[in-house]
């Protein structure tokens, strides 16, 4: 939980608040006339802007193709059927997901792997991070837009008259809406008013399915602009003074570390994070052949006095290693480079004898890093430190730009895209799924009372009541009990 984000949501709202408060005390009539201009309506946590600017686009846009659209959009009456029926099984499920759940926590121990619902509530501050908070406002708002320009568009090819378009913010969720003639609407027959109520969905749905085509073909077509390295990430910058000494530079490429490959940054993340998460990892080590192992055992030093290179103040360049053989521990002044260089580690015969370990303070690893220059050199640094001081000893990114003249744009650019539409293919597609559930207040519910009155128009009013009333009692009941768990048991970000 960001206490922040909530603080600072809170704190500008009461601001901004108190400010319109005193602009209408003493400059009533002024403020009025300014906002009734600008078509704003503005109330605590609440800003709604509406306008007729977009009507003649969006009655060029629905009335040029009509054929195409009567197409698209039932296409979009089917679809909304599928999404109305997994809409309530899925709140079925994540319901008793979510009384499972509070029966282990309550009875036993829920296992630290097994999420608590299935479901998850997006609230920023609780489980969204303040970095992401650009992600999800913008992902919001064009979901919401493409989801109300479809129900215009729509409307229009049923020559339904649109009033006006317009946005709004309600705290930190921000949103879109259409006003139709109700009247004209009420005219038109259910399978014109089911083109119409689905097509928001439908159209989210889609959005959803586009960003998805573009976040897994990034590499593809931003290739003019950028190089993608699928040898690993590239080295971007060397924070000075770097533990390397000069023995990396911008633009080499780290392929491993240890036994871990690095395909990406987001592998070379999850191999340090292994490292750190294992304190005895058998990478730490090194399986020595019978030969020199015996000829170690001739210099070893096994007294009760140990070797000068495990002394804490040896300032050389040998490495204290140590093993147990026959149950005496025994030390060695070795050099780590040639150690880590020439054998392997032992990570499937952690008991041998033949296994050495360097010995090293609490919590500090010796670590190999594999790079790869431009030239192609391939090369072994090692590192003594923890994974967190490896990790912010460079800086890393899988994209860079291809030509010296672009050197403006920045190197996260495409991780910012990719961000943005992993973002919109989620909430776009939450949304499509979520707003066609039959329950009070969203498109399901004029979209179930078509469906019903078009297959049983004899007994549509008692059977449309009935469904919206179970299902509104479902969806509320997941929402009031994924965000009490959400906040009872402190669930991590999940973006």
């Amino acid at each position: 939980m960001e206490l922040g984000v909530i603080l600072w949501t809170v704190i500008v709202w009461f601001v901004f608040f108190v400010s319109l408060k005193l602009l209408e005390h003493y400059f009533q009539d002024s403020l009025y006339t300014i906002l009734e201009r600008l078509n704003l309506s503005v109330s605590l946590g609440h800003i709604r802007w509406r306008t007729t600017y977009f009507n003649h686009m969006i009655l060029a846009v629905g009335g040029k193709y009509r054929q195409f659209w009567r197409i698209w959009f039932n296409i979009g009456v089917y679809v909304g059927v599928i999404c109305m029926v997994s809409s309530v099984l899925l709140l079925g499920t994540n319901l008793l997901w979510m009384f499972r759940s509070m029966w282990l926590i309550y009875t036993t121990e829920l296992p630290a792997d097994q999420p608590t619902m299935m479901l998850t509530p997006v609230i920023p501050g609780i489980n969204v991070h303040g970095s992401q908070l650009l992600y999800l406002f913008l992902s919001l708002m064009i979901s919401g837009v493409l989801h109300e320009l479809g129900h215009a568009i729509a409307a229009v090819g049923e020559r339904v008259k649109v009033n006006h378009f317009g946005l709004f913010v309600t705290i930190l969720y921000p949103g879109a809406f259409v006003d139709l003639g109700e009247e004209m609407l009420n005219r038109i027959t259910p399978i014109q008013q089911l083109r119409i109520f689905c097509a928001g969905s439908w159209h989210n749905l889609a959005l959803a399915v586009f960003s998805l085509v573009l976040m897994f073909s990034v590499q593809l077509w931003m290739s003019p602009l950028y190089m993608y390295s699928n040898q690993g990430p590239y080295i971007v910058g060397v924070f000075e003074p770097s533990p390397f000494g000069g023995e990396i530079s911008q633009g080499d490429i780290v392929t491993a570390v240890d036994n871990c490959t690095t395909n990406n940054v987001r592998d070379l993340q999850e191999c340090l994070m292994s490292i750190a998460s294992n304190a005895n990892n058998g990478s730490q080590g090194y399986l020595i052949d019978d030969l020199f192992l015996s000829s170690l055992s001739e210099t070893s030093n096994n007294s009760e006095r140990q070797p000068y290179c495990c002394e804490t103040d040896y300032a050389g360049s040998l490495q204290c290693f140590e093993n147990s053989k026959s149950g005496v521990q025994n030390f060695y002044c070795l050099s780590a480079r040639s150690i880590l260089s020439n054998y392997p580690s032992c990570e499937n015969e952690l008991n041998s004898e033949n296994c050495i370990y360097p010995v090293l303070p609490q919590g500090v690893y010796l670590l190999r890093l594999y790079t790869k220059s431009k030239a192609g050199e391939k090369k072994m640094h090692l590192f003594a430190g923890t994974p967190e001081d490896l990790w912010y000893s460079f800086m890393v990114r899988d994209y860079q730009i291809r030509w010296r003249i672009l050197s403006f744009l920045p190197l996260d650019l495409p991780f910012y895209i990719t961000t943005l539409l992993y973002y919109i293919a989620s909430i776009s597609a939450g949304l499509a799924l979520l707003n066609l559930a039959p329950v009070f207040f969203l498109d399901g519910k004029w979209a179930l009372k078509q469906y019903l009155f078009y297959l049983f128009p004899a007994f549509h009013e008692k059977a449309t009541s009935l469904v919206l009333l179970c299902s509104t009692a479902i969806f509320v009941l997941n929402l009031v009990l994924s965000v009490g768990m959400l906040l009872y048991n402190k669930d991590p970000l999940v973006f």
